[in-house]
């Protein structure tokens, strides 16, 4: 399956998007782009969109829903107005999400009170208003400090029972005690940090070029899943990288709230025959031979 984008074009207020779709395929039957793979490719889009879930609001899909079933007449030649509404209306929410973790990385939790958060997206639904928003926002984000201050907190412990040397090399990494409260704000901020980076690479990256070519691989995956689109700059990149040279630890790595996860092992690599890393792991530290490892959470 080959699709080949040769025009886009984005009017002030009103996105319109005229595509020019070459497709090759052999088709053992038919009726393989109707509205049942209209559903699916819905469905894939709005999750590959807001894989966690903590984005877009049961409205915005319920507001979508009237595009679900349009997305084969689209391929077959429609004018495309899913894509624009689904990006517009992320782009609103994504705004807000961002002024939500804000709000609450200038709080301090109270890791002392029973709590529980769901980390599996899969089963969860979209949040159903702001409030609720809100509150899985918190609840992650908490999470986070909290697997973050005790680290902290075991670091702390680890070295205030180590002997203090009396050399004056040592005065350069002095260990200072800190409080309960210290390492809570320390914590705090190391994930503010995280989210705070992150949402500066999806400013950079996640433009409105970037949200069609995940439309336009929503739909190729569903038709074939080896078949990726790529955008000129991208696909140079993909056949430069396909030379056969197998760089680094041999997996390829992704990113959610979670953290930075293995998203898939390439056979044959180190990481494949160590046996030590599956798909879905997440990397809490990396470290360099004997080096003392760094924390990446």
């Amino acid at each position: 399956f080959y699709c080949f984008k040769t025009l886009l074009t984005i009017n002030v207020g009103v996105k319109a998007v005229s595509i020019k779709c070459t497709v090759i395929r052999r088709l053992s039957g038919e009726g393989l782009i109707d509205d049942n793979f209209s559903k699916t490719a819905f469905k894939k889009f709005i999750e590959d969109l807001d894989n966690v879930k903590n984005i877009l609001l049961q409205s915005d899909i319920d507001a979508l829903k009237k595009y679900e079933i349009k997305i084969d007449d689209e391929i077959h030649g429609a004018d495309i107005k899913f894509e624009p509404a689904a990006s517009k209306l992320y782009d609103i929410r994504y705004k807000e999400a961002k002024l939500i973790a804000d709000s609450i990385f200038k709080q301090t939790f109270n890791f002392n009170i029973d709590d529980s958060v769901y980390l599996d997206a899969d089963s969860l639904n979209y949040p159903k208003n702001n409030s609720e928003r809100y509150d899985r926002w918190y609840k992650i984000i908490k999470y986070k400090t909290l697997e973050k201050y005790i680290s902290l907190m075991d670091d702390r412990d680890a070295q205030s029972k180590k002997k203090t040397p009396d050399t004056a090399k040592s005065a350069v990494n002095k260990f200072v005690y800190k409080s309960d409260s210290e390492l809570e704000v320390d914590a705090r901020n190391a994930v503010a940090k995280v989210y705070h980076k992150r949402f500066e690479s999806l400013d950079k990256t996640y433009n409105e070029e970037k949200k069609f070519d995940a439309f336009l691989n929503a739909i190729t995956s569903l038709m074939d899943p080896h078949t990726d689109y790529f955008a000129p700059i991208e696909k140079r990149s993909f056949t430069e990288q396909m030379s056969g040279v197998i760089y680094g630890i041999g997996a390829q790595l992704g990113a959610d709230d979670n953290g930075v996860k293995i998203a898939s092992v390439s056979p044959g690599g180190p990481a494949w025959k160590s046996g030590q890393l599956v798909m879905n792991d997440v990397i809490i530290k990396v470290a360099q031979g004997d080096q003392e490892p760094v924390d990446i959470a």
